[in-house]
């Protein structure tokens, strides 16, 4: 139930710091509306975990790429390389965006506005997504591991 709707949650705060470990069940079908992701080549993402989400809300027909020191798993789906002079979308939690553009900038020609995309959970909007449109991969992303 409280995967579902968050009533625990609303009935008794967290405290200060912690955080709900339900929230991590989340539906990101959510993403499939923005516009950015629609009109991108592949999708990145900066955790892998976060990537597997990503991955289950846009099927196979969405190449998703983790850009981390521990993609998994997930590395080894597409060759990067296949797709620079290409477009992207980046997934990132709305508080991370500027890092994550920051990380990504020596990737990606430039990048437009972030678009904010939310995770509702019983009609409460519960995780901020950032959608950051990424014009032009330059380079294939490095893998940490061996090929």
């Amino acid at each position: 139930g409280q995967a579902m709707t968050g009533f625990a949650t609303r009935l008794i705060p967290l405290g200060s710091g912690a955080v709900d470990p339900t929230l991590e069940t989340l539906d990101w079908g959510a993403l499939r509306d923005a516009p950015a992701v629609r009109s991108a080549a592949f999708v990145v993402a900066t955790k892998w975990m976060d990537g597997g989400k990503i991955g289950l809300a846009l099927g196979p027909d969405k190449p998703v790429f983790v850009f981390s020191d521990d993609p998994r798993g997930i590395a080894f789906l597409s060759d990067s390389a296949d797709f620079v002079g290409r477009d992207a979308a980046i997934v990132v939690a709305w508080d991370r965006r500027e890092a994550a553009e920051a990380r990504l900038a020596p990737y990606f020609a430039g990048f437009d506005a972030p678009q904010q995309v939310m995770l509702r959970r019983g009609g409460r909007d519960e995780i901020a997504l950032a959608v950051i449109p990424a014009r032009g991969l330059t380079r294939a992303f490095r893998l940490p591991y061996r090929r």
